[in-house]
């Protein structure tokens, strides 16, 4: 009997073994599809974009539950116009545009491609030899420090209190701080100049959609009887006060206490031991809302000490979001100075402050000024500090070189020998949008944003009227607008034009008629057809006598009351000039011939056009021409900060379009 026990013992391990081997190489296998397919979007993107910045995350799974820092960085990086590459050696996806997640390997392949600066963004639990590998071959560090190095947080991991022991070694570019504690402790050992104060934030659209009326089926049993629910949310670890908490739920028995998390060490949620507190796993962060609308307080319950004082809580600006009263230990020194929080001095005061908290967080204003202060700490607004921290320490650092070389840099463009530009051929124009036509597509199925002009055009049409789209190329803007209900047209000289743009059409469901025609002769289209007919980009390549000639014949095709709308480079565009003039001189410009203009006004008048109206839009695009450039970075940087201070209403003529509108 026992021999045969033992048979099948053996022989069920062995089924075992065989049934994981082969799961282990599918999963293998769907990563690697995964990682191929994310690297070929990569490869299409890297084409046709011009990134602000590029930065490698190096931290926790994008994928894990915990949704923190890390994550909500990457999303708000990549929303900024900058590449970012977020390192997971177990899943691959292209997350959002310029976000995408793969492993090590492939992402420092990638980054050797670049040929440009890339920020490498690094959290304090790492080892000394991975952060000094890194500052050797080139990255620029940023050295995250999040928390007190503590054996009871980091248990006892040497190689992090070595690294932060060694930091100097690694010479960081930027340190971030998440605590005021925190950054004191480094800019005792950095200075300021190299130490940024980034406290942890919220993604207030994450919070703002809560159901009320939804209540998770592991809460309902909390919220059946009417009593007040005292919330927490986060890692239910050692550093909580467990003697706090069980006294609170006992000296509150009418008040529900619900904490939601990881058990951090297997053993923290025991010591929650009062039967009006109820222990649930951890929640994935697309879950939280759902559960803290249905908290009448929220606490943060830490035992004092350094960990308290060196915390940024992420859950206090969610906490706020949600609009609830906050009630915190003495030590949370991060939480001070906040109406509507509640820090408390000891064990009694933090129970009373509970009872305060109730009937606080029930005041509409005391609710309004909480959700202003999560609107005030957004993931955004922290990203945008990195940024312009990273910005100054650029200057800094090349401010000499920047000094003596602008002055030269600006007077050899003059000094360079003409380039002569020449007007492009059908050939030319289809390389020029081969790589993007595919990808406006995806966008347009998608719903998402395309470019600037494309929402001026929505603006200046309306859903069921007749346009046409003079030089329509693929469609890109013609196609969004038809999605949108406008009855579309589009021309252009190209035939091969002509059926991309009925192609992309149909795989759209789209119902979009093409005409090929040449524009500088008499169009094959009956007068007063269209209710506004448009072109971006197109009469900038051609005489002043055939863009006469042109808006002559635009004006004829409109209907009486209808629009022409004519978008060109603006002249008067400082960053787009400069840009161009660079480009064209070094052989890099691959728009051929490119007359901008600084007023179409007189033109449309000629045409018999009426209540002409005229302004530029798209400051940022006239900032994509600078990329080219030596010290673009700075170049960049002035131009950036002129032209965000400038009124919102205004640009002063600076937009990289000029838009001329015409009523016939």
């Amino acid at each position: 009997m026992n021999k045969q026990i033992k048979k099948y013992t053996l022989l069920g391990i062995t089924l075992f073994k065989v049934i994981w081997r082969r799961l282990m190489h599918t999963e293998r296998k769907k990563l690697i599809c995964n990682q191929i397919q994310t690297l070929e979007k990569l490869k299409q993107e890297l084409a046709f974009s011009n990134f602000e910045k590029v930065f490698i995350i190096i931290s926790i799974p994008f994928n894990a539950v915990l949704y923190q820092r890390p994550q909500h960085l990457a999303v708000n990086f990549a929303k900024l116009n900058n590449l970012v590459l977020y390192v997971d050696n177990n899943y691959s996806a292209k997350i959002s545009k310029n976000l995408y997640v793969l492993d090590e390997e492939n992402i420092l392949s990638i980054a050797e491609l670049l040929k440009r600066d890339i920020y490498v963004i690094i959290p304090h639990y790492n080892e000394i030899n991975k952060l000094l590998s890194l500052g050797q071959n080139g990255y620029k560090i940023i050295f995250e420090y999040l928390d007190e190095i503590s054996d009871e947080i980091m248990g006892e991991r040497t190689p992090i209190r070595e690294c932060y022991e060694r930091l100097e070694e690694v010479n960081p570019f930027l340190i971030i701080a998440s605590a005021n504690k925190l950054y004191q402790e480094m800019v005792v050992r950095f200075g300021e100049e190299r130490v940024i104060l980034n406290p942890n934030a919220v993604e207030i659209e994450h919070f703002k959609n809560a159901e009320k009326s939804i209540i998770p089926d592991d809460l309902k049993n909390c919220t059946k009887h009417g009593k007040p629910i005292i919330g927490y949310y986060g890692a239910i670890a050692p550093w909580l006060d467990y003697d706090l908490i069980n006294r609170a739920a006992k000296e509150r028995p009418n008040y529900n206490f619900v904490f939601i998390g990881y058990d951090y060490d297997g053993k923290s949620a025991k010591k929650l031991k009062q039967p009006n507190i109820t222990f649930l796993n951890e929640k994935h962060y697309g879950e939280l809302p759902q559960y803290s609308i249905h908290f009448d307080v929220c606490i943060i319950p830490f035992k004092e000490g350094e960990i308290a004082k060196s915390t940024s809580p992420l859950k206090l600006f969610e906490y706020m979001a949600a609009k609830k009263a906050v009630v915190v230990t003495k030590d949370m020194l991060e939480c001070y100075g906040y109406e509507g929080v509640f820090p408390s001095e000891n064990q009694e005061e933090f129970i009373l402050n509970l009872d305060k908290a109730l009937v606080v967080g029930k005041d509409v204003n005391i609710q309004n000024k909480l959700f202003g202060y999560a609107l005030e700490n957004t993931w955004e607004r922290r990203a945008v500090a990195i940024i312009q921290k990273l910005d100054e320490l650029e200057v800094q650092m090349h401010l000499p070189l920047y000094q003596t070389s602008s002055a030269k840099f600006l007077s050899s463009i003059k000094t360079m020998p003409p380039v002569k530009i020449t007007r492009l051929n059908d050939e030319e124009w289809a390389q020029t949008f081969a790589t993007r036509t595919n990808e406006i597509v995806a966008k347009i199925r998608n719903n998402e944003k395309l470019n600037c002009w494309t929402d001026e055009l929505k603006r200046l049409t309306l859903h069921g009227q007749n346009i046409i789209e003079i030089g329509c190329a693929s469609g890109g803007s013609l196609l969004y607008l038809a999605k949108r209900g406008r009855i579309a047209t589009g021309l252009d000289y190209s035939p091969e034009f002509c059926k991309t743009l009925e192609s992309n059409a149909a795989s759209l469901g789209l119902s979009v008629k093409s005409i090929c025609a040449d524009i500088t002769k008499p169009l094959p289209i009956e007068d007063n057809v269209f209710d506004v007919v448009y072109h971006t980009g197109v009469i900038e390549h051609f005489s002043d006598d055939e863009v006469q000639f042109i808006i002559h014949e635009n004006a004829r095709i409109t209907r009486v009351g209808g629009l022409v709308v004519c978008m060109v480079p603006n002249a008067a565009s400082l960053a787009y000039r400069i840009g161009k003039e660079y480009m064209e001189k070094t052989g890099c410009w691959p728009y051929g011939e490119e007359n901008a203009k600084y007023t179409l006004k007189d033109v449309f008048c000629r045409a018999g056009l009426q209540n002409i109206r005229e302004y530029t839009i798209d400051l940022d695009s006239a900032l994509f021409y600078l990329g080219y450039l030596p010290q673009q970075s700075y170049f960049k940087r002035i131009l950036r900060e002129i032209y965000h201070n400038l009124p919102t209403n205004d640009n002063c003529g600076q937009g990289y379009l000029l838009v001329t509108v015409g009523e016939k």
